[in-house]
């Protein structure tokens, strides 16, 4: 019975880790499928690749963007008047 037990809560894990790295894959896939982000505004990014995760206030009236899913982490900024500046950071384990 216990080894059962155990083969179930591995099973979960294993399938847990397989959901996060598909789900990850496809926020990194729906970001590269931006292209150049360049003159894009918020709006233009949130529509392809959904809200993001949190927003931080910045200097000047810009703004940080961060979106997390599975491995993978962007983080955008943002002008005061909602134009893509630049990435902050990209991490895909």
């Amino acid at each position: 019975m216990a080894s059962g037990v155990i083969a179930f809560i591995l099973i979960c894990a294993v399938l847990g880790i397989i959901a996060a790295a598909q789900s990850a894959d496809g926020l990194q896939r729906k970001f590269q499928s931006l292209g150049d982000t360049s003159g894009k505004t918020k709006d233009e990014i949130i529509a392809v690749v959904g809200q993001a995760n949190s927003y931080a206030p910045l200097e000047d009236g810009a703004y940080l963007l961060q979106w997390v899913q599975g491995g993978y982490h962007i983080a955008i900024v943002f002008g005061p008047d909602h134009l893509f500046i630049g990435i902050n950071g990209e991490t895909s384990l």
